[in-house]
């Protein structure tokens, strides 16, 4: 619990140096994906941080293309 804290405040620090410098530019949608990308990794890190199995994306990869590579061996 203790480093889901510390990595929710380094990504608020973050994002507090950041997004005004965005924000002057008039980079506004610059700075609302720079925001969703911040999010996503701090969401993973803490998760990662907590101990929870995350799913791996390879496998996913795997399954997706399975038949493909069924169907290639076949022929």
């Amino acid at each position: 619990m203790f480093y889901s804290i510390i990595i929710l405040f380094i990504s608020i620090g973050i994002g507090l140096l950041e997004i005004p410098k965005l924000l002057r530019g008039k980079l506004v949608r610059e700075s609302l994906f720079y925001l969703l990308i911040l999010s996503i990794g701090t969401f993973f890190c803490i998760l990662l941080a907590l101990d929870i199995n995350l799913p791996n994306p390879v496998n996913w990869l795997t399954i997706l293309f399975k038949p493909l590579t069924n169907w290639l061996n076949f022929t």
